[in-house]
């Protein structure tokens, strides 16, 4: 590896004999850690960019097999007060088999990208059984293992499946990565409270009704397609090969109660801003109601098929008497998510970082956090384009609402009537534990930002104290990262509208009515937008956030990756568009306004020079000393050319990893870079 030089010839960086300040270590690795290493490199320089490579010495084949060339960068160190910002993209919900992944293809062309963050659901878990999110029947097909995968080299194997694509190979080479995982990196809906005895997940079934042998249609009623076995098994399987597979330190023993890692992660960027990351799946959460919705709770929607009875008694009064049991659910001081020894982690860290004068303090969350209900589709004809459209909406909900059909659609309609919340696996079901983070919120930061995911949608939202719908008093904002390729609630409500879809302006039309729908519901959601998969970037100065949502739709996300390009004119990536710009001022916590200037954020239209750096093949080794240990646990490479060894309590380091698979020239390249964790 070598600290890239503007002053440098580009193909000099990885040449010892014309760079002498480029480093190397031999490592060794085998088998038994599935060839992985990953190291874990200290002692460079804060605020500062490299390149690496890797050389798979494999005894005697020539010429051996060689890594793509990595970007990666440091932190400024954590009290540098001349950092003027920090620019990153965040993402959530990849599923392969429904897309490619274009969205980070595109990110890496960010011209001024410091770093990526990950909000989970980086994999799914499910066999080629499952007919959850199959859009792109040729990678469906490619589904690796074709199973649900339970044991640790099924684990492996999904991961280097998810690797083979384009797009997040070249976002894993452009910039280091933050993540976290959300549920199914392990299996869907999956909850812990560090005891197996009560952990669990919606689909992991201990004893399977079915085996591989079962029609597909079997096994998917079954959600499972072989025994499935011990919750904690699995889940260490799955930590394991999250831990080779991620850019992150694996943490002690015990930590997470029966996992065998952790995740909490902090970094500090300068004295501009704290990011935290921790685990909100394994730890500390409740099994209850991890995973519900309150669909099912509204009955008598069912059973009713004229709305017009549901603000009329007797039906009134039932849907309010549901909606109080739902609030009462949710604000159970016994369900948690991350548990108060992790929220008191968050207040005495961002107390910190307020006390340093750092103006932005960052919380990792994987679920979303605003406080949501759904737009009510008997009412949603008002927010169509013109009259035509108002009036064929209205017509059509009219005659589609007491269908057998339209049962959910029906609930939708009481949920909103009652503004009861639909999603309990998110902290609109954790109530309590919501408001004692907003609270921390609003005594231990200057200006506070939780990052999510999980919806699959675009969202960002307005933090009311104590996580009212409305208020006076903002605290924080709330950002949501689409799906990479996951259908969200446009695919749920797009196909309502087939009949009327040109009269309303085509599937654009549908998103737009219901983007408004959805933010007249909900009075703290600044920006909704259910018809577009991608990702957002937030730019942090010291003065504002520029937050920027980029995105195309889902059926651009059907075709690979060349035909993208060229029907975006031959560009570098797919087409993608600027859905919103939004801006939240430092010094007004919670503010969050849309700039309709349109984008400001740039790209680049070539590749980096530095990712052709050649590799020198021929390197002496001689005298350089051979580094045990590097699978999942990764070791350390010491760079002794660094001034000063780094502070033990403000360690600036750089991780970098490759995973050879198999001992082919099939070679990933693995950032992370610059991260203060703990």
């Amino acid at each position: 590896m070598a600290e890239i030089d503007d002053g440098l010839p580009v193909d000099d960086h990885l040449d010892p004999e014309q760079n002498p300040n480029m480093k190397r270590a031999v490592i060794s690795t085998s088998v038994q850690d599935d060839w992985v290493v990953k190291v874990d490199v200290q002692g460079l320089e804060p605020a500062t960019k490299y390149l690496f490579a890797f050389v798979a010495i494999t005894g005697g084949e020539s010429p051996p097999p060689i890594s793509r060339v990595g970007m990666t960068r440091t932190a400024p160190a954590v009290d540098d007060d001349t950092v003027e910002q920090v620019q990153f993209a965040v993402f959530s919900c990849a599923h392969f088999s429904n897309g490619y992944f274009h969205a980070y293809d595109i990110a890496s062309t960010l011209s001024d990208i410091d770093f990526w963050i990950h909000m989970g659901d980086y994999i799914y878990e499910y066999g080629t059984y499952s007919t959850y999110a199959t859009g792109a029947p040729e990678r469906h097909e490619l589904t690796d293992p074709i199973w649900e995968i339970v044991d640790l080299n099924d684990y492996r194997r999904r991961y280097a499946q998810y690797h083979t694509d384009e797009g997040l190979q070249n976002l894993r080479a452009r910039a280091p990565l933050l993540s976290t995982w959300d549920d199914h990196e392990t299996t869907n809906d999956s909850h812990g409270d560090g005891n197996p005895t009560t952990s669990g997940a919606e689909n992991h079934q201990p004893t399977c009704p079915v085996n591989r042998t079962s029609p597909d249609e079997e096994k998917e009623a079954a959600n499972c397609d072989r025994d499935e076995g011990s919750i904690d098994v699995r889940m260490n399987h799955a930590a394991q090969a999250y831990m080779e597979w991620m850019p992150i330190r694996k943490g002690p023993f015990g930590t997470m109660g029966f996992i065998e890692t952790d995740l909490t992660q902090v970094m500090e960027w300068g004295n501009l801003a704290t990011v935290v990351m921790l685990d909100t799946r394994m730890t500390s959460r409740s099994a209850e109601p991890t995973g519900s919705t309150t669909f099912g709770m509204f009955g008598p929607a069912f059973a009713t098929t004229d709305v017009s009875l549901y603000t009329e008694e007797p039906l009134a009064s039932q849907f309010q008497n549901i909606h109080t049991q739902v609030i009462e659910k949710i604000n159970n001081p016994n369900f948690t998510m991350i548990g108060s020894s992790k929220v008191s982690f968050l207040e005495e860290t961002f107390a910190a970082s307020k006390t340093a004068g750092k103006p932005w303090q960052i919380f990792g969350c994987a679920t979303m956090m605003g406080p949501s209900v759904l737009p009510n589709p008997s009412t949603m004809a008002r927010f169509a384009s013109s009259p035509e459209a108002q009036a064929a909406t209205q017509a059509l909900m009219d005659a589609a609402l007491p269908s057998d059909d339209s049962a959910l659609f029906r609930a939708a309609v009481a949920m909103s009537q009652t503004m009861t919340p639909w999603n309990l696996d998110d902290y609109n079901g954790f109530g309590y534990e919501r408001k004692a983070i907003l609270d921390m919120f609003r005594d231990n930061a200057n200006n506070g930002i939780i990052l999510g995911g999980d919806l699959h949608d675009n969202w960002a939202w307005k933090m009311y104290e104590g996580g009212a719908f409305d208020g006076n008093d903002t605290v924080a904002i709330n950002l949501g990262a689409p799906g990479v390729t996951n259908p969200g609630w446009g695919s749920f409500f797009q196909p309502l509208f087939a009949s009327i879809n040109e009269i309303v302006g085509g599937d654009a039309g549908v998103y737009e009515m219901v983007n408004a729908a959805f933010e007249d519901a909900n009075p703290g959601l600044v920006y909704g937008d259910v018809g577009k998969k991608g990702f957002f970037v937030v730019t942090l100065q010291k003065e504002e956030a520029n937050i920027e949502y980029f995105g195309m739709s889902p059926t651009e996300i059907l075709v690979d990756c060349e035909t993208a390009r060229a029907a975006n004119g031959d560009s570098i990536t797919a087409a993608y568009t600027c859905g919103a710009r939004l801006i939240s001022t430092a010094g007004e916590p919670g503010s969050l306004v849309e700039n309709n200037d349109g984008c400001i954020t740039m790209f680049e239209s070539e590749r980096p020079a530095l990712w052709d750096v050649p590799v020198p093949l021929s390197t002496s080794i001689d005298g350089v000393s051979t580094i045990e240990g590097c699978g999942a646990d990764a070791c350390i490479f010491q760079d002794t050319s660094a001034d000063t060894p780094p502070n033990n309590e403000n360690e600036v380091s750089a991780g970098i990893s490759v995973f050879v698979v198999g001992m082919i020239p099939f070679v990933v390249t693995l950032l992370a870079g610059g991260f203060v964790l703990l």
